[in-house]
């Protein structure tokens, strides 16, 4: 009997050192007689081990069986105090778990945090189904974890990363999602950097929120799904950070790819099912997510400002070229074009018959655009010249002039009239030298509309020499 009850109190103190778990003492009467014949009855007790301690947290997912009771009934059975007591057998319930390792009667029945005797507790947990005990800590997933996306820039080298974690805020401090960062950032100078807290960026003013320091929750400063943190480097100033951040946000890759990433986790919200309760990840690592089409870190700064660079000035050389070429079909169109009524000159002007294309070589313009190199120049002193090519190489053709007032009129202006009449200074011009070796280099061109412009005493003379090359109205 002594063997047996030191086997007991043997037993009892190896399951009191184990703190997760549940035991149950059955408490057995035994009759039996000593030396002098008397009877004696003698009571011990035997443990028997039960439910892991962490059960108790999964009261609310069992089965509604609180209210069935079971009678257990018990009958010494003399020696065989040896073997382990059957749930038959039980009379009374004692839950030990560390702490509580007493055997005193005042501790055979407690209480759980529903109000109901750990007896009722600890039926129901046996007589529940398998299938309906999932994670012991089951009542934390009753919302799904959130989605936030956390932004690691380093403004001094320009390099930056974005990582998506989905994590329960509620129960999540800054240094866990601290050390994520060196784990999963692939570039070497945002591996090196000491983070010394987070901040989340609201938008693109000031107000962004506190930086919350490593000890922290995150729900310390209202940070819900979707939210996009910035981690803050050892001895980088918070509103150095703003403005990098609102320069990494300016790039249309990441926007894009923030905002399409952030559609595909809204799908899969609405898909949440119980299999990620059931699965609890081990560690904080296995429920990080890298972006899958990341931006490239080393690059991506540097590319994008260089891009905005050129985009900005081809767009400026493209608009300087269509403004420029408009500007060259509009003075090409003038040089080219013949005096016609109303058009006018002041000095100084020129037009030729391969416009701008002169300019360049003459030879070049004749043969290969298949124009006349004839060009009129409106000189200074208000005569109007024509030559057989640009005024420094070419022969002078012929000239007109009118009796205007010099003295009065310093610069003098030419004008066709409607009648086709040509006005100098205001006075009707007429030919002053005429070289006819050159033909008739009238009309159509400098001159539109055929009209008088030779002297009336010299029309007769003029008539006869070029007869049908100058026709005269």
């Amino acid at each position: 009997m002594m063997s047996s009850m030191k086997s007991v109190s043997s037993q009892h103190k190896a399951h009191c050192d184990d703190a997760d778990s549940i035991f149950t003492v059955g408490e057995e009467s035994v009759l039996t007689i000593d030396a002098n014949g008397k009877k004696k009855k003698k009571k011990f007790r035997k443990l028997r081990k039960s439910l892991s301690s962490k059960r108790r947290s999964l009261r609310n997912l069992l089965s509604e069986r609180s209210n069935r009771k079971k009678e257990i009934k018990h009958e010494g059975k003399g020696e065989d105090c040896g073997n382990d007591l059957k749930e038959s057998t039980a009379e009374t319930t004692l839950a030990l778990d560390s702490p509580y390792c007493s055997t005193d009667e005042t501790n055979n029945v407690r209480s759980t945090s529903t109000g109901e005797s750990f007896e009722e507790y600890r039926r129901d947990a046996l007589d529940a189904e398998p299938n309906k005990i999932v994670s012991p800590e089951g009542d934390n997933f009753s919302n799904p974890p959130q989605n936030i996306r956390l932004l690691v820039v380093d403004p001094k080298s320009g390099m930056f990363e974005v990582l998506q974690l989905a994590l329960i805020i509620d129960e999540t401090i800054v240094n866990q999602l601290l050390d994520e960062i060196p784990k999963n950032v692939t570039d070497s100078s945002l591996k090196n950097l000491e983070y010394v807290g987070i901040f989340r960026f609201i938008s693109n003013d000031d107000t962004d929120g506190a930086i919350l320091s490593n000890d922290q929750l995150l729900s310390n400063d209202g940070i819900k799904d979707m939210d996009l943190l910035v981690a803050v480097p050892t001895g980088v100033e918070k509103s150095l950070l703003h403005n990098a951040s609102k320069s990494v946000l300016r790039n249309p890759q990441v926007v894009s790819l923030l905002r399409i990433n952030e559609n595909n986790l809204e799908n899969e919200s609405k898909d949440f099912s119980e299999d990620f309760i059931q699965s609890e990840p081990t560690s904080s690592s296995d429920i990080v997510e890298r972006l899958e089409e990341k931006v490239d870190s080393k690059h991506a700064p540097v590319s994008f400002f260089m891009n905005e660079i050129l985009l900005k000035s081809l767009v400026i050389l493209i608009s300087a070229l269509i403004l420029s070429v408009s500007a060259i079909i509009d003075v090409q169109s003038n040089l080219t074009s013949p005096l016609s009524p109303g058009d006018s000159m002041e000095v100084g002007e020129w037009r030729s018959q391969c416009g701008l294309l002169a300019l360049i070589n003459s030879n070049t313009a004749k043969k290969h655009f298949d124009c006349s190199l004839n060009t009129l120049y409106f000189e200074n002193d208000g005569s109007l010249s024509m030559y057989d090519d640009k005024q420094d190489d070419g022969n002078l053709v012929w000239q007109m002039r009118s009796d205007f007032d010099s003295s009065a009129i310093s610069h003098p202006v030419l004008f066709i009239e409607d009648n086709g009449t040509i006005l100098i200074g205001g006075k009707e011009a007429r030919i002053t030298y005429f070289d006819g070796k050159f033909g008739g280099l009238f009309y159509p061109w400098p001159f539109e509309k055929q009209q008088e412009i030779f002297p009336k005493s010299h029309a007769q003379k003029f008539q006869r020499k070029f007869l049908g090359i100058f026709p005269m109205s």
